[in-house]
């Protein structure tokens, strides 16, 4: 790749936000930070594209991954963490703030981009922004039951203790709970000295 072809992915990329901003209009979904969101039904749904040219390779990507999880994970997380002034602040912090869990991956597409031209991306996010319409539109209502399904086929993601753990708390399963951090280094977050695991422990008790 070229000097010339390695600065014009890098200023699509740049470019990436505003261009999203027009595209998600006719779907109702917001974007931050790059990010694209929208939440149905209690699930937020998150699309985070990029224009990508992976090393050892000479082409150019528009990546997109999307991940999901339910409101109710941060809002438990936050009553964990002591956080519970976050509940009030906009939904955009549960996208992208600090302290709010990684959503669980649901897929990763790589759409090859020949031409390096900002028509290009339009084209291939476009494509995504109606994927993920279709997605929402095929759950209808059962978007937990879904999630569910989709958490438990993961064999490992960002923060998937913690995910795991909100789970059995909403449920209910605070044995479970405290069993799963008693023998479990659960290290992800810590607040004021102490592991989210130990306040995790704390909460159950």
């Amino acid at each position: 790749m070229t000097r010339e072809e390695k600065k014009a992915v890098t200023a699509l990329d740049k470019a990436l936000t505003g261009l999203v901003r027009p595209l998600i209009k006719p779907y109702r979904y917001k974007s931050v930070g790059g990010m694209i969101w929208t939440v149905q039904n209690e699930m937020l749904f998150i699309l985070s594209p990029s224009v990508v040219s992976p090393r050892g390779e000479e082409r150019v990507y528009v990546k997109v991954a999307c991940e999901s999880k339910p409101l109710f994970a941060d809002d438990l997380l936050w009553d964990i963490l002591g956080l519970t002034e976050n509940k009030s602040k906009p939904m955009s912090l549960r996208v992208n703030g600090y302290f709010t869990l990684f959503g669980v991956p649901v897929y990763t597409h790589r759409r090859a981009l020949d031409v390096l031209d900002s028509e290009h991306v339009v084209a291939h996010v476009n494509a995504e922004l109606e994927e993920l319409s279709q997605l929402l539109a095929s759950l209808a209502g059962r978007e937990l039951d879904w999630f569910r399904a989709l958490e438990a086929g993961q064999e490992r993601y960002a923060y998937m203790e913690v995910t795991r753990l909100m789970l059995m708390l909403h449920d209910g399963r605070r044995d479970e709970a405290l069993e799963y951090v008693s023998t479990h280094n659960v290290s992800d977050y810590i607040v004021h000295g102490k592991t989210v695991g130990q306040l995790i422990a704390e909460y159950c008790r």
